[in-house]
């Protein structure tokens, strides 16, 4: 893609949407689509990517690569951004006036994802940790999730920008459409709603998120419907934000994805923590007035930061490696390796996924061995059939591969705590 841009952008808007699925948005033109006008439209208008890729089957993985380009955690202490320079703190030393929205727990102040920022809202993340007795009743009685919900979060990101200073970066951070699914009761319904709010308790049965066989079909149809009514009421919010954005800045550049989807028991688990296709591949468009396109190459999303610098026109200088690429310029497909650590279960899945194949080994976070996968994607696109036995030579390509960014990953950790020490 031939891409000639102008220095006159005023604005940077980073809109990210926790656990949207790829599947679930118009233009990828499956059968299952919500009903997504908005980001239907900004898609029509800008450039959409077919097969982007996440780095994280969580928030805590994902975040890391798409805010500064580092590869993907390999243990839970490589989590936080403390160590790594943010798209925020970039745009600031170049002048932005910079300001973030979410209410997500595992991007807070704690994990370092303030720095940059002039203003930076994180909601009532510490209610996560309340007790779970007020949080049921909350969710019963008040159809209220613990999060800053769309609207709320909206309302808020629009009063910071009618006096918004130019030029401006603005990170929003959906959690609606994040277990649990409590869509406004003028969009999903009251029958629907109360539904949902009855089905809560027996969703944090970890036996019932892992196993799909105990999990009756109309359980799942609810859940599926709340989560895609959740999808709607993200989308009819971004377009009030968009709405303000067009008042306030006339060449804006916008750029929407999610840090990772979410998984219906396709792969026997409920949510997210895997580094299965429902969860690792996302949706992404970057809208830039007068430019539009469709990207077929396989992309990872660490290269938001570079792409964003780059349109900018903001120089790195020689000593900076950034771990993602261009998204724009991108004239081959590149292998994604992602991760997903599960704490309570102590293990750790990795991915190094190919346009045409996927590997996945799990293992324990000490890195034993625990089961092997391989997929190939061009015949088999909904990863059933483990081929592990049978192309031990991709396999072999793919370890080499991990093997690599381990080390690398280790030797920054050991650097790290060496410094520390001192």
């Amino acid at each position: 893609m031939d891409i000639k841009i102008s220095s006159n952008i005023d604005s940077v808007v980073l809109i990210t949407i926790d656990s949207l699925r790829y599947d679930r948005i118009g233009y990828y033109n499956y059968d299952n689509f919500v009903q997504t006008p908005t980001i239907d439209t900004l898609a029509s208008k800008g450039i959409i990517f077919t097969n982007s890729i996440s780095h994280g089957g969580g928030t805590p993985e994902a975040f890391p690569s798409l805010l500064c380009s580092v590869p993907p955690p390999y243990s839970l202490e490589d989590r936080n951004v403390w160590k790594y320079k943010t798209i925020a703190q970039y745009l600031k030393e170049s002048g932005f006036t910079c300001a973030a929205f979410h209410s997500n727990p595992y991007l807070t102040r704690i994990f370092g994802y303030n720095k940059g920022f002039d203003f930076f809202f994180e909601g009532d993340t510490n209610v996560f940790m309340k007790n779970n007795y007020f949080m049921a009743l909350n969710i019963l009685f008040r159809n209220k999730a613990p999060i800053t919900n769309a609207k709320q979060l909206t309302d808020k990101c629009i009063k910071w920008l009618k006096n918004a200073k130019k030029p401006f970066f603005l990170w929003i951070h959906y959690m609606d459409a994040h277990f649990p699914y409590l869509p406004p009761v003028d969009v999903s319904g009251v029958a629907l709603s109360l539904k949902g709010r009855i089905l809560w308790p027996f969703l944090m049965s970890i036996k019932i998120q892992r196993k799909c066989y105990k999990s009756p079909p109309k359980f799942k149809e609810t859940l599926i419907k709340l989560y895609n009514k959740a999808i709607i009421s993200i989308d009819r919010e971004i377009n009030n934000l968009l709405r303000e954005l067009q008042k306030v800045s006339k060449k804006p550049l916008i750029i929407l994805t999610a840090d990772h989807g979410e998984a219906f028991w396709e792969h026997f688990t409920f949510g997210h923590s895997s580094v299965y296709d429902e969860i690792i591949r996302i949706p992404l468009i970057i809208y830039i007035k007068g430019l539009k396109g469709r990207i077929e190459y396989q992309v990872g999303s660490s290269g938001i930061l570079p792409t964003i610098l780059e349109i900018l026109g903001i120089d790195l200088g020689s000593n900076t490696k950034l771990y993602g690429h261009n998204l724009l310029t991108v004239q081959e497909d590149y292998p994604i390796i992602s991760v997903s650590l599960d704490p309570p279960f102590g293990t750790r899945a990795i991915s190094y996924r190919t346009p045409s194949w996927k590997y996945i080994r799990i293992e324990k976070l000490n890195g034993k061995l625990l089961r092997e996968e391989l997929f190939l994607l061009n015949k088999d696109p909904l990863e059933k059939i483990n081929q592990i036995n049978y192309r031990r030579d991709l396999a072999d390509e793919a370890i080499e591969a991990i093997n690599k960014w381990r080390i690398r990953s280790l030797v920054r950790y050991r650097i790290r705590n060496i410094k520390n020490i001192k």
